[in-house]
């Protein structure tokens, strides 16, 4: 993944306010175009095949120039291959070296005064896969690649179409949060270049893309705006993007419980330290029992209810039957009334993680469980929490889309 906090920063104007920069940008999923080989004509980017991180769904992509007013001219340019004498077809052969990277100052093979160590916008990162439009889409082989790819020197645009990512699992927006450029050259008649945010209920946004010199690498940071559906980048001449840093929408998701087991510290024979049992769901509310095998107390709930559904770092979940694409593997539950040791007026919070059928076992991470019991006042009265020692947690999709029935 690439460091797009790494490269110089300026400050961010969305008309009309005017925000000043410090800090590293947010980096959820990144289009990095890695992944895809030079020569590519892009018009769709995926996870590992253009974008890094955990997005589902794809993004949709167009590029226009003078050139080629009617026809995609956005295509993938390898800036870190190394620089050939006198090449036939190279990815960056002589007329390409202000879009190489890292400068020459640091061991590669970009040129160019503006990304020269000590330069405010010093190109000493190795971009890899990075996005131009193209100047010719000439493919002599026949292997669906252009055979010299290289930025024109011409007017043109990239549009991104965002509203396919988690298609009918939100509005079709996203957040974006910073965006990386190479080589925008006001001695070239290429600045001002600028960045427009659209979305379906924003205000749009226009973002000025400033001079970084010949061979300059910038980054764009801290524009964190909510609800963009479509981003396009307009250059006025030669220029390159080198990443766009996205948040996927949090949009709610939904799911329902069965599970039973005990914890024992870790041991699976002999007497039990808790066993516990439930369902929630479908609909998303149901029934809880928790019992401390050595105290003797007992909490029982018919009030148990999911307050949300989210996909974590691991394994799972795997259910039996489970509908293809559904990816939550953690559950949340509340319960606003329940009995302790037969007492009523106490209320209940926790969770469980489904890591996969069957947990521990075949490369799944271990299933876990956690509940807090409180009485009246807000005072804990039983804490449980930890991995299962036996038994299972099955996290399933849902049968009707409502935390509420």
């Amino acid at each position: 993944m690439k460091n797009i906090s790494h490269s110089r920063k300026w400050p961010l104007i969305i008309a009309p306010a005017l925000l000043v920069v410090s800090g590293p940008a947010v980096q959820a999923d990144t289009i990095d175009f890695e992944g895809l080989p030079a020569g590519t004509i892009v018009d769709e980017l995926s996870k590992g095949a253009g974008i890094d991180g955990n997005a589902t769904g794809v993004v949709k992509v167009q590029g226009r120039n003078t050139i080629f007013p009617n026809t995609n001219a956005a295509i993938i340019f390898d800036s870190d291959c190394p620089v050939v004498i006198d090449p036939v077809f190279s990815d960056c052969g002589r007329d390409d070296l202000d879009i190489g990277s890292p400068n020459e100052d640091f061991g590669g093979p970009g040129v160019g005064e503006g990304g020269e160590a000590g330069s405010p916008f010093q190109n000493d990162e190795a971009l890899g896969m990075i996005m131009v439009l193209a100047k010719d889409l000439v493919d002599t082989n026949g292997d669906n690649l252009v055979d010299d790819p290289d930025d024109a020197d011409v007017p043109g645009f990239i549009d991104f179409d965002f509203s396919m990512i988690k298609k009918g699992q939100n509005d079709g927006t996203v957040t974006i949060n910073s965006v990386q450029f190479l080589d925008i050259e006001f001695d070239e008649g290429e600045s001002p270049a600028q960045m427009v945010l659209m979305g379906p209920n924003i205000p749009t946004a226009t973002i000025s893309i400033i001079d970084t010199g010949n061979n300059g690498l910038a980054t764009i940071e801290g524009i964190k705006l909510e609800g963009v559906s479509n981003v396009r980048v307009e250059f006025l001449g030669s220029g390159s993007l080198g990443a766009i840093s996205f948040d996927e929408p949090k949009g709610e998701k939904f799911c329902w419980i069965t599970t039973g087991g005990f914890q024992n510290a870790g041991v699976q024979a002999g007497s039990k330290d808790y066993t516990f049992g439930g369902n929630v769901g479908p609909p998303a509310h149901g029934s809880w029992e928790v019992i401390d095998h050595e105290t003797g107390d007992n909490f029982h709930t018919h009030d148990v209810r999911i307050t949300n559904c989210i996909t974590i770092e691991g394994t799972g979940p795997g259910q039996p039957g489970g509908k293809k694409g559904f990816d939550v593997n953690q559950a949340f539950f509340e319960c606003t009334s329940g009995t302790f040791n037969h007492v009523d007026g106490y209320t209940c919070t926790g969770y469980v993680i489904d890591r996969g059928e069957p947990s521990g076992k075949n490369g799944n991470d271990t299933d876990e469980y956690a509940i807090t019991v409180r009485d009246g006042n807000g005072v804990v009265v039983m804490e449980v929490n930890g991995m299962l020692d036996g038994g299972n947690v099955q996290i399933h999709p849902p049968v009707k889309k409502t935390l509420n029935q």
